[in-house]
């Protein structure tokens, strides 16, 4: 059996966030156990992805995921529930 790694720690060997990590588990890029909900990642599997060019796996990672728009940060004031002090 080889050793696994979870996500914080693959992220460290990678070089990269762990977002990163969960995007190329997710495109097939980076193979991984699930336990529950746990990703775990092999040492032979993190070998062979370090095998490939720097630049071809996380790029491709990066440009697979759909573009989410940004919420808009518009402030709402807020209405107070206190009675004027008007009378």
């Amino acid at each position: 059996m080889s050793t696994t790694y979870d996500v914080r720690k693959t992220a460290k060997i990678l070089g990269v966030g762990t977002a990163m990590v969960y995007k190329l588990a997710k495109t097939g890029k980076l193979p991984y156990i699930r336990i529950g909900d746990k990703y775990k990642f092999t040492g032979p599997a993190l070998r062979e992805f370090l095998e490939l060019p720097a630049t071809e796996h996380l790029i491709s990672a990066d440009s697979n995921q759909e573009k989410r728009p940004r919420k808009s940060k518009a402030h709402s004031k807020k209405k107070s529930n206190r009675r004027s002090d008007k009378r």
